[in-house]
């Protein structure tokens, strides 16, 4: 039986297959990049396993590892996912936009829903 494992890095690693959001033109709108992410997850191989309760390895972008590892904790503490909002780059740098922010717990629902 094959590991499961699955790179979102966008760097080779051996035994670890590319996957396809990697270098792809995310969406700043927290919906529809939502449902890329949705779509990709979707069309994993070997869901089934994942499905039937396998953990899968995950190779994050960047650093990634400390947003996972922010919202691993707070969901422990807290026990609830928060809504979160990333930069944007707009013609005066960076901004903040209202629509490049998703609500976790939102997510989390509508996901319970593709199992």
């Amino acid at each position: 039986m094959t590991e499961l494992r699955f790179n979102f890095s966008g760097h080779p690693v051996a035994a670890f297959e590319i996957a396809p959001l990697v270098g792809a033109n995310l969406p700043s709108d927290g919906q529809e990049l939502a449902e890329y992410i949705r779509e990709l997850l979707l069309s994993l191989p070997e869901r089934e396993r994942l499905l039937a309760g396998e953990v899968g390895e995950v190779i994050l972008p960047g650093l990634a590892q400390a947003a996972a590892l922010l919202l691993a904790e707070w969901h422990g503490q807290f026990g609830n996912w928060p809504s979160i909002r990333w930069a944007t780059r707009g013609p005066d740098g960076f901004t903040w936009p209202e629509e490049a922010k998703a609500d976790l717990n939102a997510v989390r629902e509508s996901a319970r829903t593709a199992r």
